[in-house]
């Protein structure tokens, strides 16, 4: 399945610091930062982050502001996840 999901721009400066912030953090740190902040939004929107995926695949939740910087954090989960995993 492709998950490429068509993104605007992200325009809140704090929003990307706060992200690339997390990326640079200790080891582990940034893991448990990212994490923190996608539990915040599951609780928010009341879904898990999967749901919000298909959601938006299906044209259910438009990819706002808030749900495009909901998916960078996942994205980067995923990718720092993956380079510690094969930095091993």
């Amino acid at each position: 399945m492709d998950r490429s999901i068509r993104m605007h721009r992200l325009n809140d400066e704090a929003t990307i610091r706060s992200i690339v912030d997390a990326v640079r953090a200790e080891p582990n740190g940034e893991v448990v930062s990212i994490e923190r902040r996608i539990a915040a939004f599951e609780a928010e929107y009341r879904m898990d982050s999967e749901e919000m995926r298909a959601r938006v695949d299906r044209g259910e939740l438009k990819p706002t502001q808030i749900v495009e910087t909901w998916l960078m954090a996942l994205r980067v989960r995923d990718e720092v996840a993956s380079v510690k995993t094969r930095s091993r």
